[in-house]
């Protein structure tokens, strides 16, 4: 997999957590104490996704929903006096246009001027 240009197959590692060389410049940072509930947007821009022309669908997008799920498990078992929880996770894929990503990042946000389906779901 590469995501933003770096190859994420080498940096994190779900049974192992963060490798060497992560870990030399990169530090785990400590989370607060007691409870913290996240809300998770997973936006997949990519024309292909976008277009359903992938035989399996969208991997990338699962695949950082299974990282973060991942990181938090080993935060929380680090950490055993705050306990992180994701509440909801908003999920989308849009084609590489930029008026396409404005608009779902403006509607996460609260501030969307464009118009949704009756799902809540962006048209």
């Amino acid at each position: 997999s590469d995501v933003c240009c770096q190859d994420v197959d080498t940096m994190v590692s779900p049974t192992v957590g963060v490798t060497q060389s992560m870990s030399a410049s990169h530090q785990m940072p400590r989370p607060p104490k007691g409870g913290l509930s996240l809300k998770v947007g997973i936006l997949t821009v990519s024309d292909r996704a976008a277009a359903n022309a992938y035989e399996s669908g969208d991997l990338s997008g699962p695949a950082v929903e299974s990282t973060i799920a991942s990181l938090i498990d080993q935060m929380n078992t680090s950490f055993k006096d705050q306990n992180i929880a994701v509440a909801h996770v908003e999920k989308k894929i849009v084609a590489d246009e930029i008026l396409d990503i404005k608009e779902v990042l403006l509607h996460w946000s609260g501030k969307s001027t464009g118009t949704s389906d009756s799902d809540g779901s962006l048209k």
